[in-house]
C-alpha cells in the first residue's frame, strides 16, 4: 500500500492549510516553513528576518532571497541535535556557493547541517568542530526546481536526496550538538565577528525538520507530492 501524502499530489494546500499530525509523514517532524506561512510544531516561534526582508515568491507561497549580504531567515531550532532530515523547496538564479537551508550551532566552530549548492554540484554537509563531511551530489542547474532532502544518523553517516532520489551518502560519523538556530538561505557561523555568509539567490517555498531519518520510500513520496510546489 503506498504511503499516504500529507496534501493531495494536484494542487498547492492555500497558505495557513493545517499540518495533518495523523499522516504517518509527519512522525518527527519538528519544524515547518510554508514559505510566507511560518509554523513551529514545537514552539510555535516566529521567523526573524535580517537584513532585507525576502520579498514574497511568484505564487505568494514562497520567500524571494535576493543573494546580498544579511539576507536571510533564521528561526530558534525545536532540537539540539540527534537524528536529522531536512527536506526543502527551492529553485536557485545564481546557485554557487550558496546555503539553502540548514540548523546550526553558531557558537561552537562549524557544528552544523545543511544543503547547499557548491561550486558546482548539489550538496549535504554536516560538521563538528571543523571536521567536515560533505555527500557530493549531482551537478545543478540555474532556475530549476529542485526538491533536496538529507538525513543525519547520529553515529552514522548522511545521505543527500535530490528530487527524491538518492544521490550521495557518506558514512562517517559526525555528532551535532547544541544546535539553537535554523537558517534560510545563508550558512551561520561566528568568525572574526562575521555572522553570517553564503547567501542564497532564488526562490524558497517549504522547509521542514524531522528529529528522525527518513526512510527512502518516506522521501521519495514527500518529493512527489512536493513537486506541486511554486516557489
Amino acid at each position: 500500500m503506498p504511503l499516504a501524502k500529507r496534501y493531495p499530489w494536484f494542487s498547492q494546500p492555500p497558505v495557513g492549510t493545517p499540518i495533518d499530525w495523523s499522516n504517518s509523514l509527519t512522525r518527527g517532524l519538528v519544524f515547518a516553513n510554508f514559505g510566507t506561512q511560518v509554523k513551529d510544531g514545537v514552539s510555535k516561534a516566529g521567523a526573524t528576518f535580517d537584513g532585507s526582508a525576502p520579498g514574497i515568491g511568484r505564487t505568494g507561497a514562497g520567500r524571494v532571497y535576493s543573494g546580498a549580504a544579511g539576507v536571510r531567515t533564521r528561526f530558534p531550532s525545536p532540537v539540539s541535535g540527534g537524528d536529522l532530515t531536512l527536506i526543502c523547496v527551492c529553485e536557485p538564479t545564481t546557485p554557487a556557493n550558496t546555503v539553502v537551508f540548514g540548523i546550526f550551532n553558531p557558537n561552537v566552530t562549524a557544528c552544523s547541517a545543511y544543503l547547499e549548492f557548491g561550486s558546482t554540484t548539489i550538496n549535504a554537509v554536516w560538521t563538528d568542530a571543523a571536521n567536515w563531511v560533505v555527500a557530493t551530489g549531482p551537478a545543478f542547474s540555474a532556475n530549476s526546481r529542485y526538491v533536496l532532502a538529507a538525513t543525519f544518523k547520529a553515529g552514522g553517516g548522511c545521505q543527500l536526496f535530490v528530487n527524491g532520489l538518492l544521490a550521495a551518502s557518506d558514512a562517517t560519523a559526525r555528532t551535532l550538538y547544541g544546535l539553537t538556530d535554523i537558517s534560510l538561505g545563508a550558512y551561520e557561523y561566528y568568525s572574526s565577528g562575521t555572522l553570517y555568509s553564503n547567501f542564497f539567490k532564488g526562490l524558497i517555498s517549504r522547509c521542514e525538520v524531522f528529529n528522525r531519518v527518513l526512510s527512502k520510500v518516506e522521501i521519495a513520496a514527500l518529493s512527489e507530492s512536493w513537486q506541486v510546489y511554486q516557489p
